[in-house]
């Protein structure tokens, strides 16, 4: 049976080392251990997978959170090449042995490689379902291969990520209502009990078998090439846009400078028409031009202040003469 090693040891880290130290040591670690510096080293080959492996787990919160309340199950040891099937044993599914990258031996169809031994673990799932629930399990068993259509992918994926099992975990009851109750009363408190254990239960099943799916999913091939195809629609797209925008702006500057240059020939012509009709434009006059009316308005303005001072003078007179008196 294959060895498996911790992955905190694998990047010599703590267990509660932060994100950022996993992956200060994980880019140490990679760039020595990296195959183009260490050609036909298949000793360095090896460690830079495992480093690779370590990384992937505790570098996403979700599966370094699993793989630490799971840590002492995995590292008990389960491979492709243990020969027996560990299912056989328990009444559920037991994920464990399927949560490490160390379960197959490559990305190939062949016996013992990722496609053969997700293609039996999900096969064996819903047999598990199916050996102890009449309700119909409607899931896909085909975890297909590399070569499969992606739209089959897809659709298999979209079905186990909503997994919910159909056992009832009545082995989870606490009691047995029939033998240990004395009374009704009790009888319900016991039910009661009994419920609240299968749910339980029943909800970390359903955990697991989802921690599973997520763990295959960010590892399969074909959703890595999925994956980058689309961010190379996504680049090519964006790039498009962008060509488009200033493809606009350019359309709009040279919209501009038409109009300008149209307008600075009207006005030419406009010129030109009022210079052989013996027009003059208001633009080409001096500030200090006499309209016309200029002094006949100085002058009742003048006019105006005469009057003034003359009431002014009239209202003087009549206080000395009031003086006299």
């Amino acid at each position: 049976m294959t060895t498996i090693q911790c992955h905190y040891d694998v990047l010599g880290v703590e267990r509660d080392a932060d994100a950022a130290t996993i992956k200060k040591r994980h880019r140490k670690m990679a760039l020595k251990l990296h195959p183009d510096k260490n050609i036909g080293d298949d000793t360095a080959a090896e460690k830079f997978r495992l480093v690779q492996q370590a990384y992937e787990c505790l570098s996403d919160p979700q599966e370094r959170k699993w793989y630490d309340e799971h840590r002492d199950a995995i590292l008990a040891g389960w491979s492709s090449s243990s020969g027996a099937d560990q299912n056989d044993l328990n009444m559920l599914f037991d994920v464990v042995h399927f949560m490490h990258a160390g379960c197959f031996n490559g990305f190939h169809d062949d016996k013992g490689g990722f496609y053969d031994i997700y293609r039996t673990a999900f096969s064996d799932i819903v047999q598990c379902e199916l050996r102890q629930s009449d309700v119909v399990i409607e899931l896909p068993t085909d975890f297909g291969t590399p070569d499969t259509d992606w739209s089959e992918v897809a659709a298999f994926y979209q079905h186990w990520e909503s997994f919910s099992t159909a056992l009832n975990f009545a082995w989870e009851d606490k009691y047995n209502t029939q033998e240990d109750a004395p009374d009704r009363r009790i009888r319900r408190l016991m039910e009661d009990d009994n419920r609240k254990a299968r749910k339980i239960a029943k909800k970390a099943y359903n955990k697991d078998i989802v921690a599973l799916v997520s763990f295959v999913k960010r590892r399969d091939p074909r959703v890595q090439r999925k994956r980058a195809e689309l961010e190379r629609e996504k680049s090519a797209k964006q790039q498009r846009m962008k060509e488009q925008a200033n493809q606009r702006k350019a359309d709009q500057r040279k919209a501009k400078d038409v109009w300008l240059e149209q307008n600075r020939l009207d006005m030419e012509a406009l010129e030109e028409e009022d210079q052989q009709a013996g027009r003059i434009r208001l633009a080409d006059l001096d500030e200090d031009y006499d309209y016309g009316g200029g002094k006949k308005k100085k002058k009742r303005g003048k006019k105006k202040n005469r009057a003034a001072a003359h009431d002014g003078d009239e209202y003087a007179k009549d206080d000395n003469d009031d003086n006299d008196i």
